[in-house]
């Protein structure tokens, strides 16, 4: 799974599935006063719920989805260049729907947590890929807002290594003496350079048995 992008070329129906207003978000309309305030609070909300996070920019919202929601309340979508990015309205609009969703802002103690999940969960998602999806849905069933691209990307590099150090800890633990030594042996640094370089170049049934 992809980190979530609105696509500037998304698909009609897709803004019918996930960029139609219901009955109870209009509801919430009606206390922002300017047609401004209405149609910025209905782009943030419905792309806040399509992503899982508040886009950052402004321009991070295509042209296609401001249109598609201006049309369903009756507004120009020029307007939505007088809607305040980022300003106190917006700050306001924000915390609106973060009470109305349910969803709570990121922070450095739930990505502890979810590294935590995923280390755990790894059998389940064994890839680079698969984690992060795993994390993306997760953050979701949590209803909390999904952290930056790039720190969603630390994270399952933080959860892939320690995922394969357990892995590395389990094996070691299963090998006996006998066999350890011997791996000992191969990791040896002692022999000339000339000879150590003949021995990395050479396939397993040409090396010597300790």
């Amino acid at each position: 799974m992809a980190y979530p992008h609105i696509s500037p070329h998304i698909l009609n129906d897709d803004l019918i599935e996930h960029f139609t207003l219901k009955s109870e978000e209009r509801f919430l309309l009606a206390q922002w006063r300017t047609d401004a305030n209405i149609l910025g609070f209905a782009v943030v909300l419905k792309s806040f719920v399509y992503l899982g996070y508040p886009p950052d920019e402004k321009t991070d919202v295509p042209v296609s989805v401001i249109s598609y929601i201006g049309r369903q309340l009756g507004l120009s979508p020029t307007i939505y260049e007088e809607y305040r990015w980022k300003d106190s309205i917006w700050k306001t609009h924000l915390a609106a729907i973060r009470e109305f969703t349910g969803f709570q802002p990121w922070t450095d103690g739930e990505g502890l947590d979810l590294v935590k999940w995923l280390v755990e969960e790894a059998s389940k998602h064994p890839s680079r890929i698969e984690m992060k999806g795993a994390l993306i849905q997760r953050c979701r069933q949590l209803k909390v807002e999904l952290p930056t691209e790039k720190e969603l990307y630390r994270l399952v590099g933080s959860a892939w290594w320690q995922f394969q150090n357990n892995i590395c800890e389990l094996i070691a633990r299963r090998l006996s003496p006998e066999i350890r030594q011997k791996m000992d042996l191969c990791l040896e640094c002692d022999k000339p350079e000339t000879d150590r370089y003949e021995w990395l170049k050479a396939t397993p049934r040409m090396c010597a048995t300790p």
